[in-house]
C-alpha cells in the first residue's frame, strides 16, 4: 500500500464570515502587541543606553587602571629575568663553566614577543578608552549647545583634557620616548574623582 494515498486530508469548511471575523480579530491582536512592543522599547531604550554607556565607561577607565599595574608587573618580572640570567652567566662564567650558560637568542626572542604583546594590548586599550571618550565629548557637546548646561561644560572641558592626555601618552608609549612602566607614566591619571 501506498502510505501517501491514506493520508487524511483537511477541507475547510465554508463559514467564510466566520473565519473572515477570526482573521480580522488576529490582526487586531497583533496590531496591538506590536505596538506594546514598540512602546515599551521606545520608553526604556533611553534608559538602557545611557546605563550601558556609563557602564562600558566605567570598564574601561578600570581596565585602563589595570593595565598599568600589569604593563609594571610584566615589566618587573622581564627585568627579575634578565638579572637572574646575567647573575647565572656570571656565577658559571667564575666557575668556568660556560657550556652550560643557557641560550642568549631564545631569551631575546621570548622577551621581543612579549613586548609586542604587551604594546599591542596596550595600544588596544588606549584606542577603546580614546573612542569612548570621544562618544562623552560629544554626547556632552551636544548637551551644552541644547541646554547651555554649566555642568556639562566642564564635563566638556574635563574629558578633552582626559582625551590630550591619552594621546600624549599613547604618543610616548609608542614612539619609545619612555619606558611604558617607568615612574614618570605612574603620574599619570585619567580620572580625578
Amino acid at each position: 500500500m501506498n502510505i501517501r494515498k491514506l493520508r487524511t486530508q483537511i477541507t475547510p469548511q465554508n463559514n467564510d464570515a466566520r473565519n473572515e471575523r477570526l482573521r480580522s480579530k488576529d490582526r487586531q491582536l497583533i496590531i496591538m502587541l506590536l505596538i506594546q512592543v514598540l512602546i515599551t522599547i521606545l520608553c526604556t531604550l533611553p534608559f538602557s543606553v545611557v546605563n550601558i554607556t556609563s557602564m562600558i565607561f566605567q570598564y574601561l577607565i578600570t581596565l585602563f587602571d589595570y593595565g598599568d599595574a600589569i604593563n609594571t608587573f610584566y615589566t618587573f618580572r622581564n627585568e627579575m629575568k634578565c638579572m637572574i640570567m646575567e647573575a647565572i652567566r656570571f656565577i658559571l662564567t667564575k666557575l668556568g663553566l660556560e657550556r652550560f650558560i643557557p641560550s642568549e637568542r631564545q631569551g631575546q626572542v621570548r622577551r621581543i614577543t612579549h613586548e609586542k604583546a604587551v604594546s599591542t594590548m596596550l595600544q588596544e586599550i588606549h584606542e577603546q578608552l580614546e573612542k569612548t571618550i570621544r562618544m562623552s565629548l560629544q554626547t556632552t557637546l551636544n548637551q551644552v549647545y541644547k541646554e547651555k548646561d554649566l555642568d556639562a561644560k566642564n564635563r566638556f572641558a574635563k574629558y578633552s583634557n582626559q582625551l590630550n592626555d591619552v594621546k600624549t601618552r599613547l604618543q610616548r608609549e609608542t614612539y619609545g620616548n619612555t619606558h611604558p612602566g617607568s615612574r614618570e607614566n605612574f603620574t599619570y591619571n585619567i580620572v580625578q574623582q
